[in-house]
């Protein structure tokens, strides 16, 4: 018998020794349990623990990092920690978006950055999973990020939304379409620590005249944000390196009709003009705005710029032989509550879905959509979007209802039965018929493809990314989830 388990101990009343298990009640007291992960936001003085991981993450020191992390360029932080330190973090940026012609709560999350001890162990995970849960609570239909890896955040359900095309132009290209039309002026000037309207403008004159054009334009984009007044300023215009400039288009009549956005980073001759946004909202408009752009040759020897996959402005140059382009990801989408973004996001049509069943894009009316589907869909990481949920729409609005697993087996006893069937699914105009199975069974990735528009739910149904019925229910769910031109030029 091993001393190591047992110690020797007197007996009392006499000189024999006796056996006897230690006490172990001190030892049991000083072991601590292991330590729970705690998400919550970031106050200030956990900026600098935050700047380290960044700083690590991204390769840069921290106090280069430490300059998105405060204002104006900060968004709202929340961290997990571990036994009392944080191990991972990340910020939110609120704001709305366009799907399907209404507005939609979203939020783009950035700087999403671990400590290198604490990876892989599933903390990132809670992280996410805790950024749900807070924009749950506050009523948020979307998450969007631009990622490191896209299989790693695509376990956590978000999912590709976007592919767009970065180019490299020789300012001589913009000939082919550019007319000398309208007239340009400069609107404002912007560099580090200066920000400066020019020709009488105000900040909040010159920021309400990109507004009004980018908003005519945005709005027939999905993912594309509306902006407020501190976004643009601090989100758009603003820089802390290299020079910003806006110049807006007039017509002859003297209206805004169009704008571009650009910067110069480098102080050397010939540097590329690199355009951060160009918008018009009439054909003389990009014809004016591509003139100005040919006017630049002799100042900068490349034009840079990202447009959405698939935009007509790739067929306006001279030579479709770009000298250099490239499709390349976009941002990814999540579905924070599946019944909420649903009822939220505008309606689907054969025409196009102009909301409130208005006109669709070009005049034409859109039909109304009408019908009902039950969709299966699975999410690990938010529970309360692991379900089964009845989708009816009667044209104009859309209705959820989640179906509890009792209720969707049509025939079974009791009150959960066919009755019961009947009763969830009627309430949202789905036959108990169909509720003996999905018309749709999706993960919640997929779901948040189609449900920006990203793909048409035929084109993932046709590549086996989810599992249709035929019926009524998928024809009418095939309408309701319509591809869309997606538009998300934000950086964060």
């Amino acid at each position: 018998m091993s001393l190591c388990y047992y110690g020797l101990a007197p007996v009392p009343g006499n000189n024999r020794v006796a056996l006897r298990a230690p006490d172990r009640s001190a030892d049991s007291a000083r072991e601590e349990k292991p330590s729970v992960p705690e998400v919550r936001p970031l106050t200030p003085d956990d900026i600098p623990a935050y700047s380290a991981i960044a700083g690590y993450a991204f390769n840069g020191t921290p106090e280069r990092i430490r300059i998105y992390l405060e204002p104006p360029f900060a968004g709202r932080m929340l961290g997990v920690f571990s036994e009392g330190k944080l191990a991972a973090a990340l910020m939110e940026f609120p704001f709305e978006v366009w799907l399907l012609g209404r507005l939609v709560e979203a939020v783009g999350v950035a700087t999403i950055a671990s400590a290198p001890e604490t990876r892989r162990s599933g903390l990132v995970r809670e992280l996410m999973a805790g950024h749900l849960r807070r924009l749950r609570d506050e009523g948020v239909g979307l998450s969007l990020l631009y990622p490191f890896s896209f299989a790693f955040y695509e376990r956590f359900g978000w999912s590709l939304a976007a592919q767009r095309v970065e180019l490299k132009v020789p300012p001589a290209e913009f000939a082919a379409y550019g007319r000398r039309v309208g007239r340009m002026r400069q609107l404002i000037y912007a560099e580090k620590g200066l920000f400066q309207p020019l020709g009488g403008e105000t900040e909040e004159s010159a920021i309400a005249t990109l507004d009004r054009v980018y908003e005519r334009e945005a709005a027939r984009f999905n993912l594309a944000a509306r902006r407020t007044k501190e976004y643009w300023r601090n989100r758009v215009l603003q820089v802390d390196e290299g020079r910003r400039f806006a110049f807006v288009w007039e017509d002859d009549a003297g209206e805004v009709r169009g704008h571009v956005i650009s910067r110069v980073t480098e102080e050397k001759d010939m540097a590329p003009l690199v355009v951060r946004e160009i918008i018009s909202t009439t054909p003389d408009g990009w014809r004016g705005l591509f003139f100005f752009l040919r006017c630049h040759e002799s100042q900068h020897k490349h034009v840079r710029f990202v447009l959405p996959a698939g935009s007509p402005l790739l067929d306006l140059f001279g030579n479709p032989r770009i000298e250099e382009s490239k499709v390349s990801p976009g941002v990814m989408a999540r579905i924070v509550d599946v019944k909420r973004l649903l009822e939220a996001r505008g309606v689907g049509g054969e025409e196009g879905g102009a909301a409130e069943g208005g006109a669709a894009e070009g005049g034409a009316a859109s039909i109304p959509l009408r019908g009902s589907c039950l969709i299966r869909v699975h999410d690990q990481l938010a529970s309360w979007n692991d379900g089964t949920f009845a989708v009816r729409c009667d044209g104009r609005a859309v209705t959820v209802r989640e179906v509890k697993a009792g209720d969707t087996m049509a025939g079974t006893a009791g009150t959960a039965g066919a009755a019961g069937v009947a009763g969830a699914a009627d309430a949202v105009g789905v036959s108990s018929e169909t509720t003996a199975a999905p018309d749709l069974d999706i993960d919640i990735g997929i779901l948040s493809r189609v449900a920006v528009g990203a793909r048409s739910l035929g084109d993932i149904l046709e590549f086996g990314l989810a599992t249709g019925r035929p019926g009524p229910g998928l024809d009418f769910a095939l309408s309701f989830f319509p591809a869309r031109p997606i538009w998300h030029p934000e950086y964060y």
